[in-house]
Formats: structure tokens, sequence, C-alpha cells
């Protein structure tokens, strides 16, 4: 039987349409599942986080602030986002990058544009650090 629709034949799944089916489908298994057991033992490694108290204690808005490993050279990202942090104000902050050691490099920027720089920052959870 044929069906015409605007002059094209549709799709009848055939036998041989099944077969290709089921053929992506194992290799979409295949490829994806790794992935997902991958993404699970991460989220598994990833389950350390060290949460602290960041405080302005300067006359200046915080437009950006960044806490990375001192092993790394990369800054990554500017953790405040789109927020600024106002003379005065406080956040709490939670860092969960897996990490055994709770020891991080901070790196502020007002918004005047100078930065400070502190090193080999000890901040283990309920800890608080006030920039000057």
């Amino acid at each position: 039987m044929t069906i015409r629709f605007l002059g094209e034949e549709p799709m009848i799944m055939s036998q041989l349409g099944i077969n290709k089916f089921v053929s992506i489908l194992l290799l979409s298994a295949t490829i994806f599942a790794p992935g997902i057991s991958l993404t699970a033992s991460k989220a598994i490694a990833q389950s350390k986080s060290s949460t602290f108290t960041m405080s302005n204690g300067s006359k200046q808005v915080i437009t950006e602030f960044y806490a990375s490993p001192p092993s790394t050279s990369d800054w990554e990202e500017d953790i405040l986002g789109t927020d600024v942090l106002s003379p005065g104000e406080s956040v709490n902050i939670t860092i969960n990058d897996g990490r055994r050691d709770c020891l991080y490099d901070f790196r502020v920027v007002y918004e005047d544009g100078h930065e400070v720089i502190v090193t080999k920052q000890e901040v283990c959870d309920g800890s608080e650090y006030t920039f000057e």
C-alpha cells in the first residue's frame, strides 16, 4: 500500500527501519553511558566543599572575587558574577571543587579597578575573611 502526501511517500516503519532504529539506540547508549558514569563519579569526587564568610571592610565596592587553589595560575570564574559587595556587607561563599584541603588564593577587584591578591588563605567551613 502506498500513501501519498503532497507528492511524497511517507516513511513507513519496516523491519529494516526498526533494525536501524535499534542500532542507533544501542550506539547512543554506548556513547553516552560512559559520560553518565563519569558525571556520577565526578559528583562523588566533588562532595567536599568549603563554606566561609567574605566581608568587605573597605570603603569601596568589590565588583569581582576569585578563589583558586595555590597550585594553579588560572583564576577561574568571578564568584560574585553580576553581584557586587558594598562596604560593610558580607556574603557566604561555598567552594565545591572536591579538594581535600581548604587553602586558596583570593583576588578581589574594586570598583576603581585596583586589585588585591592574597595567597594561601585557609577557609575551612565557618571561617571568615575580611578585605580591608
